[in-house]
């Protein structure tokens, strides 16, 4: 299960089954849906919720909402969770304040639906003020959410409150959220710059270091993984091994699935393929769901299925990508020409060919993968012996070209004049 949706295992824990005891049928669809829920098959389960429409008590339906909306959100089924979560906020359960809120706020942050977010959060939270409070997830959520819909003061203030409540808190993954989030930054920067937390606050220490952006002053022991990530990226200081390391100890870390990936392109960079390929299934499994974050990680899983000499692996991972509705633009694009390439690579020129020219036809704006699917493509109709086909398809890209001082275009120009009758 995604770590957004963890907790409403929560909900599980709270559950009563003595409330619907009484042997009727729907008694027995609740426990189907539940055991099904529980064993992490959210379509079933899914299912199963629908089909209860009479209830028992109060109580009964309440928690169907609450389960239903979860299940929603995890089968991606956007529709019916936007229609299914305002219905689980119209009577929480007492006691699952927090794992609703956790979930529904995950689900709007990964699909980016902030004023939808917005609408049911800004007045449940008021009357629950303590969940930002006591999580630091939710409130940076929150934040991102309000200055999302233009509300930065609104959005200052939560920070601020993040800040006080949590910057020294080596576990707090809301603080170090910020940290990736430019916008955020700005907001809170000068804040935290003030307004260190007394003590020996290490940790908050190097938090505002990086939110102000200045120098870096001594790495404190026992990183967050956040920190640890953030720290790689810029700056290089953080011993890999130990990253490994701190992955095994927090997967349930909303970092993980990050840190694995990092890990897993820096051995894909060493030629550590099949390790490469290793770290980032890992990272599969931890990652969100929301595929507008994870192509880029299913397109990578690809290319080392490649670079392994595994094209048929290869491809499937990139289809994963290319037919996948969310995936328009640039995501496609990449994953169709690398598609082409893995045929390219294998001799398969005829299918490599189609998979070029889909791209050059699909996505002709874009100034990456097309020009390399004209390139590529042309040296596809070479190798079948279609010169005059190749030659024409270049001087296509050529009459069309906006960028004529990149080296794709001078590679392209150069393969035309090659390119002969014989």
């Amino acid at each position: 299960m995604k770590h957004f949706f963890t907790a409403f295992l929560i909900v599980l824990a709270v559950f009563s089954p003595p409330l619907f005891a009484g042997g009727a049928a729907n008694s027995d669809g609740f426990a189907q849906a539940l055991s099904a829920y529980k064993a992490g098959d959210f379509s079933k389960a899914k299912a199963l919720f629908l089909g209860i429409t009479d209830f028992k008590s109060p109580e009964e339906k309440a928690y169907r909402n609450l389960l239903l909306a979860n299940t929603c959100a995890a089968t991606g089924d956007l529709e019916l969770a936007k229609t299914a979560f305002p219905q689980a906020f119209e009577s929480v359960p007492a006691g699952n304040e927090y794992p609703l809120a956790s979930a529904f706020s995950g689900f709007c942050d990964a699909n980016k639906l902030f004023s939808f977010e917005l609408e049911y959060l800004e007045p449940f939270y008021a009357k629950n003020p303590q969940l930002l409070k006591g999580n630091s997830m939710l409130a940076y959520r929150y934040a991102r959410a309000l200055n999302e819909c233009s509300k930065s003061a609104r959005a200052r203030e939560v920070l601020e409150n993040l800040w006080r409540d949590f910057a020294a808190d080596a576990s707090a993954e809301g603080v170090d959220k910020i940290l990736f989030d430019p916008s955020l930054t700005a907001l809170l920067k000068d804040f935290a710059a003030s307004n260190l937390p007394g003590g020996k606050p290490e940790i908050a220490r190097l938090r505002a270091e990086i939110l102000s952006g200045g120098k870096i002053g001594e790495i404190p022991e026992n990183l967050s993984l956040g920190l640890a990530l953030w720290l790689a990226q810029n700056t290089e200081t953080v011993d890999t091994k130990a990253m490994e390391s701190a992955v095994e100890a927090s997967e349930g870390s909303a970092f993980a699935w990050k840190v694995l990936y990092f890990l897993a392109k820096k051995y894909f960079g060493e030629k550590e393929y099949a390790l490469a390929f290793g770290f980032a299934s890992r990272a599969d499994t931890l990652s969100p769901d929301s595929i507008a974050d994870t192509w880029g990680l299913k397109i990578f899983m690809g290319d080392c299925m490649r670079f392994m000499g595994r094209p048929k692996e290869s491809v499937e991972y990139y289809a994963f990508v290319s037919r996948n509705p969310s995936c328009q633009g640039a995501a496609a694009a990449e994953a169709l020409f690398k598609t082409g390439l893995a045929f390219y690579e294998t001799q398969k020129y005829g299918e490599a060919s189609y998979f070029f020219q889909y791209v050059v036809l699909a996505y002709p704006a874009d100034e990456k993968w097309t020009p390399k699917s004209y390139y590529y493509g042309a040296l596809s109709q070479v190798k079948l012996g279609n010169n005059l086909i190749a030659k024409n398809f270049l001087r296509d890209y050529l009459r069309r070209a906006k960028n004529r001082d990149s080296q794709i275009y001078r590679d392209i120009q150069a393969l035309w004049s090659n390119i002969g009758f014989d």
